[in-house]
């Protein structure tokens, strides 16, 4: 896992050796990074913390796992998988209890980007439900543009982000979330299968990683501004 500040030539975070590394997710602070990691066959979440490079393993149980959450009060939430289904997991670094299960048969949690919704669904479908995060209860469904995959959706304030996969290819489209007015932001030729993308709510950029031959880069895909 490497690190690219500005002004700062790239640098490794980690050294697992052989490890397959996915999904990063910044702590609120933006002094860690969580992370899933396969090593030896056993998947676990793990924790580097960026000022001294510290690696922290933060489960044990060597289930596979998807992309984790970091929750406003610092825990975390991620799907694990069991014997017969994925479920969603709470875990709290700071008291170091076993897992607590909170929803079952779900693969897919994550934040909405200003942290006041928790999202969850399954993948292959076109709904999150979201549940707010402000103590005041509510619970509604969001129809979604795309597919759930890994982290190739992003609900913001105003707008859901969403790469419309299409193997090799993807069309990044963002949908006004009063109107529901769909725009097409760009189309990446050529990506990986999970279609991850960041968004800049502020701004509407979208950073998507590009295949070109055997490397990969990341593109930054701008809105076009409406006629």
């Amino acid at each position: 896992l490497w690190l690219a500040e500005k002004d700062r030539p790239p640098r490794p975070l980690t050294s697992l050796p052989g490890a397959n590394m996915a999904a990063p997710r910044w702590s609120a602070d933006g002094r860690a990074l969580l992370f899933v990691a396969e090593v030896g066959m056993l998947s676990d979440l793990y924790r580097v913390t960026i000022a001294d490079e510290t690696l922290t393993r933060v489960t044990h149980d060597g289930h596979f796992k998807m992309a984790p959450v970091w929750m406003p009060d610092g825990s975390i939430r991620v799907a694990i998988r069991g014997e017969a289904t994925w479920d969603i997991w709470s875990i709290d670094p700071s008291t170091g209890k076993p897992p607590v299960k909170i929803e079952e048969n779900r693969d897919y949690v994550d934040l909405s980007a200003d942290r006041s919704l928790l999202l969850v669904g399954n993948t292959g479908t076109k709904q999150l439900v979201w549940r707010a995060l402000d103590g005041k209860g509510g619970s509604s469904t969001i129809e979604l543009p795309a597919a759930l995959r890994q982290r190739n959706v992003v609900v913001c304030p105003d707008t859901i982000y969403a790469a419309r996969m299409n193997l090799p290819s993807a069309e990044v489209v963002a949908v006004d979330r009063r109107t529901g007015v769909e725009r097409q932001l760009g189309v990446v030729q050529r990506t990986e299968a999970r279609g991850q993308i960041s968004v800049d709510c502020d701004s509407g950029s979208v950073f998507m990683a590009e295949l070109v031959g055997q490397e990969s880069d990341l593109v930054l895909l701008n809105p076009v501004s409406p006629e």
